[in-house]
């Protein structure tokens, strides 16, 4: 079936993006010269740039096993990222659960069309084009409705992508129009860059992301990421240290850029 919401042709690789970024950082190929350059202004004020990504995406593996346990068998990878490093979500969630059913949503083209070559490889599996500040056009998606049941719990990811939504009220906005999509039941898994964060390495962020034309990235307090979980009843052990989040090792590495992040559980 033809997408209407996928105009992949958009692609610009003048301008740097937060996922190609993302993939440059975990040594991934999919990325572009303004990429690499913006990543490497990050290193300069931010050496530790490299393993913050790394952190991000053992927490959303962690996370993933706990919700595919508690029988979770749908996901939503809301602002997925490019594929660089595995286990993606589907193949973490088919360790539990083979029949699990994914769907990928990322608002590069660029991701979307390597999504697609890497991860389209079966049914219950699909990559589309989507903004996460606009959740209706997702969960309205003829593509996405073919692969998830919205009836039914499904465990939604925002793993390291709320931060680009600038303000407190439009992010918990986002969220509970998410939110109001979700069955009882459902689950929902944030990451957020936070302001736990070492202040010289926040301003290096803030400076390199201007020189370079890169979207401002908003380090939230602690109380403003634990309100993105208002309509959802946290899980132990709450909104944490991504590294402390049912820590599947001990030999994490001390970074200078912090975040945090939890799960939370829709009860009605």
């Amino acid at each position: 079936m033809n997408d209407p919401h996928d105009p992949l042709t958009t692609i610009d690789p003048t301008r740097a993006s937060v996922a190609r970024v993302y993939d440059a950082a975990l040594g991934g190929k999919d990325n572009f010269a303004v990429d690499r350059d913006m990543l490497a202004k990050i290193l300069v004020q931010a050496p530790d740039a490299f393993e913050s990504p790394r952190m991000v995406r053992d927490f959303g593996r962690r996370a993933v096993e706990f919700l595919a346990r508690r029988g979770i068998r749908q996901f939503l990878d809301l602002g997925s990222g490019i594929p660089s490093t595995p286990p993606s979500v589907h193949e973490t969630a088919w360790t539990i659960a083979p029949d699990t059913r994914v769907v990928y949503v990322d608002k590069d083209p660029v991701v979307v069309a390597h999504s697609r070559a890497l991860r389209d490889v079966g049914e219950g599996l699909v990559s589309v084009f989507g903004d996460v500040t606009e959740p209706e056009s997702v969960f309205q998606n003829p593509r996405v409705l073919e692969v998830l049941d919205f009836s039914a719990p499904v465990g939604v990811l925002l793993i390291s992508v709320l931060q680009n939504v600038l303000e407190d009220d439009q992010a918990q906005d986002v969220v509970g129009r998410i939110a109001d999509r979700m069955a009882p039941g459902s689950y929902l898994a944030v990451a957020h860059i936070s302001t736990r964060s070492q202040p010289a390495a926040m301003d290096g962020v803030h400076r390199s992301a201007e020189q370079a034309g890169y979207p401002p990235t908003l380090f939230r307090e602690d109380e403003s990421i634990r309100a993105l979980f208002d309509r959802f009843e946290l899980v132990e052990p709450g909104v944490v240290d991504i590294k402390d989040w049912r820590p599947s090792a001990t030999d994490v590495k001390p970074v200078n850029i912090k975040l945090l992040g939890g799960v939370g559980y829709k009860t009605d």
